[in-house]
């Protein structure tokens, strides 16, 4: 969480174990729009912070999703955001 909104969250796997646990002050707002076969965004409290429009790659392997952002990460650092 930074500045009361959440930061984050882009993993399949974090966002259905969040939900599934009844203990975590987590509340998904709803979904948004579905971006091709694999990717959605949606919106989400958590913790009391909102976060308001937040995507998702669905089914894609925590191996896959490592690779990816630490290729941007690495491509793009110190520069605009990563449009994945």
């Amino acid at each position: 969480e930074k500045r009361g909104e959440v930061s984050g969250l882009h993993n399949w796997i974090r966002f259905y174990l969040l939900e599934k646990n009844s203990t975590e002050q987590f509340d998904y707002k709803g979904f948004i729009v579905k971006r091709g076969e694999v990717m959605a965004s949606l919106k989400l409290l958590g913790k009391g912070a909102l976060k308001k429009s937040g995507s998702l790659l669905i089914g894609t392997s925590p191996e896959y999703d490592m690779a990816l952002y630490t290729m941007c990460f690495l491509s793009r650092r110190g520069k605009e955001l990563c449009e994945v």
